[in-house]
């Protein structure tokens, strides 16, 4: 009930106030109209001083309700701007996150694409297929410095990724080691000649072996790719707070 008034004033407090000034100035009439023998009852003000005074501390109230009234909106104003900002700013460092994820997942998708083909066995057979060894070594040698190369990158890339790099037994992180700890025995098998090349038996159970781990890595290559394409599609097309956008990725 209470509120219910304190609404009905807010809302009508012009035709009360108008309402207030006609009943104050009909009393004011009224009182200077009677007659009284007491002398201390009798007026020494006229109606008009009364009024101008009343006038005066009304003016004077209305002047500070305005003034409350202009504070209160200029209060609202800059609680909205400082949301604003604040919002503005969350967006800034999403758009930041998006820009550095996208950039990763490029990146690795690149990098992973290209170290895959170089541990496909027909590329371990391709750089030793010249008749000079000299040239065979030379390409060998480049197909593993490139590998390392590609190594070293992805996992300064898989490293940013916190998942990751709390889970030592990650199946990506297991078959990208073993990929790449087996394709590094097989090059160092045939520099050394340990591997005769012209021996089809053991050509086959060398590629055998490195295309089975090439295809179980090509497996969790995809479904790593897709989880975190599928997060940064979140961001990308969600309304994401910043807290929640920050334990997507810390």
């Amino acid at each position: 009930m209470k509120d219910k008034f304190k609404k009905f004033v807010r809302q009508h407090w012009i035709f009360i106030w108008a309402l207030l000034s006609v009943v104050y100035a009909a009393i004011v009439q009224l009182l200077f109209s009677l007659k009284t023998s007491n002398q201390f009852l009798v007026a020494h003000w006229g109606a008009g001083d009364i009024l101008t005074y009343a006038s005066t501390i009304s003016l004077g109230l209305l002047a500070m309700w305005q003034n409350k009234k202009q504070q209160e909106e200029n209060d609202i104003t800059q609680e909205r701007m400082e949301r604003i900002i604040i919002h503005a700013n969350e967006l800034s460092i999403i758009s930041k996150m998006i820009e550095h994820e996208e950039r990763r997942v490029n990146e690795l998708d690149k990098l992973l694409n290209r170290f895959m083909q170089n541990c496909d066995p027909q590329a371990v057979a391709i750089a030793y297929s010249s008749d000079d060894k000299i040239v065979c070594m030379t390409q060998v040698t480049e197909l593993e410095r490139t590998i390392d190369k590609d190594f070293f990158a992805i996992s300064r890339l898989l490293a940013e990724d916190k998942v990751l790099k709390l889970d030592p037994d990650n199946a990506l992180k297991v078959a990208f080691a073993k990929l790449y700890q087996t394709v590094k025995k097989d090059i160092g098998d045939i520099c050394q000649e340990k591997i005769d090349m012209c021996d089809i038996h053991a050509v086959e159970k060398m590629a055998g072996k490195l295309s089975a781990e090439r295809d179980t890595f090509m497996k969790e290559k995809e479904e790593y790719l897709e989880s975190i394409q599928s997060k940064l599609r979140k961001l990308l097309f969600e309304e994401i707070a910043l807290e929640d956008a920050r334990k997507m990725y810390n």
